[in-house]
């Protein structure tokens, strides 16, 4: 019997990982239990992007998350163009990346900490 390998979702974005499982001598199973819906602080994002302040920057740690923001990117394209944006890693920067924007991952900057361990500059 193989090890079982259960996603419970199905997104193009897990189609390499099943691929890889399956390579591996996983049986994938990719049932749809998981829906990610719209939060009740949506319709307040843009008032809140609109309002940032200088010196502020926006980071994020999922996709979906990424997501959201696009959504709102045609009515605050030229505010967030100015905030530094960051993404936990490629996946979660890829739909902002996708829309024109440029948001740092830690890969690119080596200096950020990616497991919240300080800098040994700052010690």
């Amino acid at each position: 019997m193989n090890p079982l390998f259960f996603l419970t979702r199905l997104e193009a974005t897990d189609d390499m990982l099943a691929a890889r499982a399956s390579a591996l001598g996983f049986t994938v199973l990719r049932v749809p239990l998981f829906a990610t819906e719209p939060g009740l602080d949506s319709p307040s994002l843009l008032a809140w992007i609109s309002a940032l302040s200088e010196g502020t920057a926006i980071a994020w740690t999922s996709r979906r998350a990424a997501q959201a923001l696009v959504q709102v990117l045609p009515n605050s394209r030229g505010i967030l163009s100015r905030v530094p944006l960051y993404a936990l890693g490629e996946e979660s920067a890829g739909p902002a990346r996708r829309a024109g924007l440029d948001p740092m991952t830690p890969a690119q900057n080596p200096g950020v900490p990616e497991s919240g361990a300080t800098p040994a500059s700052s010690r």
